[in-house]
């Protein structure tokens, strides 16, 4: 998680103006239209980026370092904010969302991860998320310090010594979805709401923290992060 948001930030710029309105249909064909100019991410090339990233983080945490890895179908992602202020900024080429499994590494969850195309010709693939989550790359950043700080409170509570520095985030998975949820556009959701759970480890335990998003209308989510719902749920 602070490898995504170091690295989402350094593209960032400031005083961006986006349309008001992503759903708006103009402001999708101009999405449509920047994805289209820069569409391509073969499975190999995602692959030979996401390896990259995963001997980085094997090296930095001592985790499992797998053998490969074996990905779903690359989606872009040039509605998701963070890649579209980059796009439109110049910085990005494009952007997509992979799914990745480690193949040599039993225990390790699904892992979600942002393969990002710089306008320098570098490609680097960030992780996102370990397991499965609805919430885009932008959300997920907008949503992660209120739901870490959930889990925090929670740990104080079972180890009032504990002071969250190694909080982590090492699981994710959607609960429940709404009847209108409306389908991936270029990354993000225009319509409906769903619920997932997070899961972050801090002084030796996991804690659940249960999210629910709406959908804004444009591309972002409202988000209720549950403390009373919070808990621990071993190690």
């Amino acid at each position: 998680m602070r490898i995504l948001l170091k690295v989402l930030s350094s593209f960032v710029v400031l005083g961006i103006s986006l349309p008001a309105s992503a759903q708006n249909q103009m402001v999708i064909d101009k999405i449509t239209e920047l994805n289209a100019s820069h569409p391509t991410l073969t499975e190999d090339d995602a692959i030979a980026a996401i390896m990259i990233t995963v001997a980085e983080i094997s090296n930095t945490k001592n985790t499992c370092m797998p053998e490969s890895v074996s990905i779903e179908k690359p989606q872009p992602a040039t509605g998701v904010k963070l890649v579209l202020q980059g796009v439109i900024a110049g910085q990005l080429k494009n952007g997509w969302q992979v799914y990745a499994t480690y193949n040599g590494c039993p225990e390790t969850p699904v892992q979600r991860f942002a393969v990002l195309d710089f306008s320098d010709g570098l490609r680097r693939a960030i992780q996102i998320n370990p397991g499965r989550s609805l919430a885009n790359m932008s959300v997920m950043r907008d949503t992660s310090a209120s739901a870490a700080m959930s889990a925090y409170i929670a740990a104080k509570k079972t180890d009032a010594s504990c002071d969250g520095k190694d909080m982590d985030l090492v699981g994710s998975r959607i609960v429940s979805q709404s009847d209108d949820l409306g389908p991936d556009v270029f990354g993000v959701r225009y319509t409906g709401s769903w619920k997932e759970i997070w899961t972050f480890k801090t002084c030796g335990q996991n804690y659940d923290v249960p999210i629910t998003f709406r959908a804004d209308g444009d591309g972002g989510a409202y988000t209720h992060v549950s403390g009373d719902g919070t808990k621990a749920v071993g190690k």
